[in-house]
């Protein structure tokens, strides 16, 4: 657990972190406290690793099979604007 929180920082972990700060600052001094929600989501995300998209933890991967599926000429429709 603790090597998910000190390894694989990029840039969009610092990002986050630092947009979790700001928005932490911001709803305190505006007493806006809805944006500590904000701010405690965004470093959960940060500190954590998570992302919103599948793809952000980097347990995404692909299929790499290249296809070799011919394209004919008479799929491809020629595109003319009326």
């Amino acid at each position: 657990m603790s090597s998910r929180l000190t390894q694989n920082w990029n840039t969009s972990r610092i990002i986050r972190l630092i947009a979790s700060v700001a928005v932490a600052i911001y709803g305190i001094t505006t007493k806006e406290y809805i944006f500590l929600w904000l701010a405690g989501f965004l470093l959960l995300q940060s500190l954590f690793n998570l992302s919103c998209c599948a793809c952000g933890s980097g347990d995404c991967s692909s299929n790499n099979e290249k296809s070799t599926k011919a394209v004919y000429k008479d799929q491809i429709k020629t595109f003319r604007p009326e």
